[in-house]
């Protein structure tokens, strides 16, 4: 474990500019926190919120290299959000997510509602199988990560840990962008996966 906190810090580090400490720390712990999230009653979701070129995506981009079966994507419809957590158990990544905030949207509401209950355990969406008429259980529990420039309610904002991303001013970091093919993503993820 500690050898995966180290490699996952210092990966981290090199892309994300956190200024807050502890911002930085509940990252790493809760992308390690997405192989094992099954044995915890609830798992709060992130909440990347700032400004335009706050490196949002590039956090989200990041998660997606590192975390346990993750899909990205900035427009998922309820099913086939439902089906993607039932068929991988993965991490949800939900970019331009202010989308789903659109009440007129029946396809965008439907999605917040399976959000609003997807960070507990326990937690499924029934459906009828057109084929046998039996109904099937789908799980809604899974990490999920969400960017976004503006807020959301209250009751979303609850389940969430929010992160404020702010511009950063380091060359490094700003002319840097997560590569899948460097290898110390895969090794992170292997090192994660034998913990």
């Amino acid at each position: 474990p500690t050898k995966l906190f180290v490699k996952l810090d210092e990966v981290v580090k090199k892309y994300i500019d956190l200024d807050n400490p502890a911002a930085h720390l509940v990252l790493v712990l809760w992308i390690v926190g997405t192989y094992f999230y099954r044995l915890f009653d609830a798992y709060p979701y992130l909440d990347f919120t700032g400004a335009k070129r706050a490196g949002k995506t590039k956090t989200l981009e990041l998660i997606k290299l590192v975390a346990c079966n993750p899909t990205m994507s900035p427009d998922f419809t309820g099913s086939s959000m439902f089906r993607t957590i039932e068929q991988t158990s993965g991490t949800i990544l939900l970019d331009e997510a202010e989308n789903f905030k659109n009440q007129k949207s029946e396809s965008a509401q439907h999605v917040r509602t399976l959000i609003m209950q997807g960070f507990m355990n326990d937690q499924f969406v029934p459906r009828t199988n057109k084929d046998n008429f039996n109904v099937e259980f789908y799980s809604l529990y899974s990490p999920k990560a969400l960017g976004h420039i503006s807020g959301f309610d209250d009751v979303l904002e609850e389940r969430c840990i929010k992160i404020i991303m702010k511009r950063t001013t380091r060359k490094e970091i700003l002319n840097t962008w997560p590569n899948q093919d460097d290898p110390v993503f895969a090794e992170v993820r292997h090192l994660a996966y034998t913990v």
